[in-house]
C-alpha cells in the first residue's frame, strides 16, 4: 500500500494563524480554517499578495471588515492564487490571472 502525502514546502509556512486587531490578538489558529471561520464572520475586504524577488517567498495579507489582519507566508505563489480564487463567497471578482504584487480587492 502506498501512502499520498502532501509536500510541506506548497502549504502556508506559518506555523501559527493569527489574527491581529488593534495590536492584539483576536484569534489563532494552527491552519487557514481560522483565516475562513473569522473571514465567515467578520467577512474579507482586502487580499494583497507580495512575491519577493529576492527571497521567492509568498506573503498574503488578509485585511477583514473589521479592521483585523492576518499575514501568512507561501512557499508556492500558484498555491496561494488558487486557494484565494476558491474563496468564492469572498467576491474578489477576479477578471484577470494573478501578477506578482497584485492588489484584490473584496
Amino acid at each position: 500500500m502506498h501512502k499520498v502525502s502532501l509536500s510541506k514546502s506548497v502549504w502556508p509556512r506559518t506555523a501559527r494563524v493569527q489574527i491581529v486587531k488593534d495590536g492584539g490578538t483576536v484569534a489563532t489558529s494552527r491552519n487557514l480554517r481560522g483565516i475562513l471561520d473569522y473571514a465567515r464572520e467578520h467577512g474579507v475586504v482586502r487580499v494583497y499578495v507580495h512575491l519577493s524577488s529576492i527571497t521567492a517567498k509568498v506573503l498574503v495579507l488578509f485585511v477583514f471588515a473589521d479592521g483585523a489582519r492576518s499575514m501568512t507566508e507561501w512557499a508556492s505563489f500558484g498555491v496561494a492564487c488558487d486557494w484565494i480564487v476558491a474563496r468564492r463567497s469572498w467576491d474578489l471578482s477576479l477578471h484577470h490571472e494573478f501578477t506578482p504584487n497584485m492588489r484584490l480587492y473584496a
